[in-house]
C-alpha cells in the first residue's frame, strides 16, 4: 500500500463527480481507492459560512433569486474578485427548477447542481446548519412573534459565523476559514493511505 496526496482541486472533482452523478458515495470511493469517512470530511471542509438569510413563510424563485444577487456581492465585497466558476448546490424544490432561477443562473458565475432526488446527504452542510439552528437556539427560546424569531435568528448567525468553531474546519470559525481558507489545514493536500 501506498501513499497518495490528494490536491484541493482533486478533492474537488471528486466530490462534485459524485454530486453530479447517481453514484453512491461507497462506490465513488471505493473507485478512488478513499476510503468512505474521508470522501464525506472533504465534502463538507468548506467554509459553512452563510453569507445572506431570510425569514420568510415561503420561498419563491424570486426570493432565493435576491438572496443569491446579495449573497455574490457581499462575497464579492468580502474577497474582492470572484471566481469564474462557482457550485451552487440545492435540493429540487420548485424554487430551485423554476425557469426564473435558471434565466438568473445564466448570468452569474454560479453552476447549478441539484443532488439526487430524496438524498438529502447530498446538502448535508445545510442540513447540518439547520440541526444546529434548531437545537443550539430556536427549541431553547420562546418568541412573542415572528419578527422577534428573525432578529434572534440573526443573531445567531453572526455568532454562528463569527464565534462557533467548527472540528471539520480545524476548530476554526466560518468566517476565519473564508476569509483566511490558508489557516485552515483541511484545504492543504494532505497524504492518505490508499486501500
Amino acid at each position: 500500500m501506498g501513499k497518495r496526496k490528494w490536491s484541493a482541486e482533486e478533492k474537488v472533482n471528486i466530490i462534485l463527480t459524485g454530486v453530479k452523478s447517481e453514484t453512491q458515495v461507497t462506490e465513488l470511493c471505493r473507485s478512488h481507492g478513499i476510503l468512505t469517512p474521508l470522501c464525506y470530511q472533504w465534502r463538507d471542509s468548506f467554509s459553512r459560512k452563510i453569507l445572506v438569510h431570510a425569514f420568510l413563510m415561503r420561498v419563491r424563485a424570486e426570493e432565493v433569486t435576491e438572496l443569491l444577487q446579495q449573497a455574490l456581492e457581499k462575497a464579492k465585497a468580502l474577497c474582492g474578485q470572484l471566481p469564474e466558476k462557482m457550485f451552487l448546490i440545492t435540493d429540487n424544490g420548485t424554487q430551485f427548477t423554476a425557469w426564473q432561477l435558471q434565466r438568473y443562473l445564466a448570468s452569474t458565475p454560479l453552476v447549478h447542481l441539484r443532488i439526487m432526488y430524496r438524498s438529502p446527504n447530498g446538502i448535508s452542510n445545510m442540513e447540518r446548519f439547520h440541526k444546529n439552528l434548531k437545537y443550539e437556539k430556536i427549541y431553547r427560546e420562546n418568541y412573542s412573534d415572528p419578527v422577534e424569531a428573525a432578529a434572534e435568528v440573526g443573531k445567531y448567525i453572526e455568532w454562528y459565523n463569527t464565534k462557533r468553531i467548527h472540528q471539520v474546519l480545524a476548530y476554526l470559525t466560518p468566517d476565519r476559514v473564508y476569509l483566511h481558507p490558508e489557516s485552515a489545514k483541511h484545504f492543504q493536500p494532505e497524504t492518505v493511505q490508499e486501500t
